[in-house]
């Protein structure tokens, strides 16, 4: 009952909210792109976009959601690499980017890798942290973010979490980034669309439009 039948095929509103989000991105996203999604759950935006660019993806989230997209991912992908968290035992991850297509790790992973990023997402996981997380991954994010790299970020407004108000507005920005595209995200009013590129110079991001 969630569902909706379109061309033949089955359609929840999670994969809808993704579609329209990479309807928005598509022209952003070029082909060799390093691409990395934090939180990107069992893997349903990163489809998308795999199935559309020919990209080195990264995925870092809870052992859990690792388990789940390495799955679903291979399932679509089966001609794909996958790099995960077991090959570290035998192999080093700037070693084997050449050798592989999709990378899903847990957290702090990347930390001490020399790799840079395209593109950054975060979809609506980051109002699920405390302040302190975020402001590790913010940190992590203007660490690892290549020159004119992008950031996209799609979270709520305002969520309480463990006692602790998060809000979008007190995202912890720092000043060398300019807004491509802010506004409201498809279908839901709560949550905002925000799509940043990174800049040497100080750039607009303290004109968000809520």
């Amino acid at each position: 009952e969630h569902s909706v039948n379109f061309l033949g095929y089955w359609f929840d509103y999670g994969i809808i909210h993704h579609l329209k989000w990479y309807e928005e991105i598509e022209n952003y996203i070029k082909n060799n792109f390093f691409i990395l999604e934090i939180g990107g759950g069992f893997g349903s935006f990163a489809r998308i976009i795999l199935n559309n660019k020919n990209v080195k993806y990264f995925l870092i989230d809870l052992p859990e959601a690792n388990l789940m997209s390495n799955y679903y991912l291979q399932s679509h992908f089966p001609e794909k690499k996958i790099f995960n968290y077991s090959h570290l035992k035998s192999k080093k991850l700037n070693e084997s980017i050449d050798s592989y297509d999709i990378f899903i790790l847990p957290p702090r992973i990347l930390e001490k890798e020399n790799i840079k990023f395209d593109f950054i997402i975060n979809s609506r996981s980051f109002m699920e942290m405390s302040q302190k997380t975020i402001k590790e991954y913010f940190d992590l994010i203007e660490t690892k973010i290549k020159k004119s790299g992008y950031f996209l970020n799609i979270n709520r407004y305002l969520k309480s979490t463990s006692g602790e108000e998060i809000k979008f507005e007190e995202y912890p920005y720092d000043k060398f980034w300019n807004i491509e595209i802010s506004k409201k995200s498809f279908l839901q009013t709560a949550v905002h669309f925000l799509l940043t590129k990174r800049h040497d110079l100080e750039g607009n991001i303290d004109k968000i439009s809520k």
